[in-house]
């Protein structure tokens, strides 16, 4: 059946991992960013549109008090990220997408970046490997991260 003859569309599987391994709602991502069409959904980053890898930059815009580029840099030094690393010692274990927001609801974690975890050590083979997503509120500073047991957090290394 198709939407002409009154039924529901079908709905597509999660293409998207993100949406599977974000923080609790799954649409937290998507929230956060609205899509990749609206206006302004790029302004912490200086991509050309063509890379995946996210390419952060300073800028700071009312109400967020830490620029992309300084959450990206603070996280890849927490203890989270640290421990994703000791997972797969000797691993190139990176934060290389990070989303900027596009509007500030604290109460549902969308006032924040939406950041990547990913190994690269397989280069040559697969792209990269999705170790998990990790969210860093502007406002505060907190890393927050699902891995399955709920939501859990820990406030930014300076």
């Amino acid at each position: 059946m198709s939407a002409e003859d009154g039924a529901p569309p079908e709905v597509a599987p999660i293409a998207d991992a993100r949406q599977a391994t974000v923080l609790a709602p799954s649409t937290a991502h998507d929230a956060n960013t609205g899509t990749a069409s609206e206006a302004g959904s790029t302004w912490c980053t200086d991509d050309s549109g063509g890379s995946l890898d996210s390419i952060t930059n300073t800028r700071v815009i009312e109400p967020y008090v830490i620029s992309a580029r300084d959450a990206q840099v603070r996280a890849s030094r927490s203890k989270h990220v640290a421990a994703l690393r000791a997972t797969a010692p000797g691993d190139l274990v990176t934060i290389d997408v990070v989303t900027c927001p596009t509007r500030c609801d604290r109460a549902a974690r969308a006032c924040g970046y939406d950041m990547r975890v990913a190994n690269h050590s397989n280069i040559g083979k697969v792209p990269s490997i999705l170790v998990g997503w990790i969210y860093v509120d502007a406002v505060d500073g907190t890393l927050w991260w699902d891995d399955g047991a709920g939501p859990q957090s820990e406030a930014l290394p300076p």
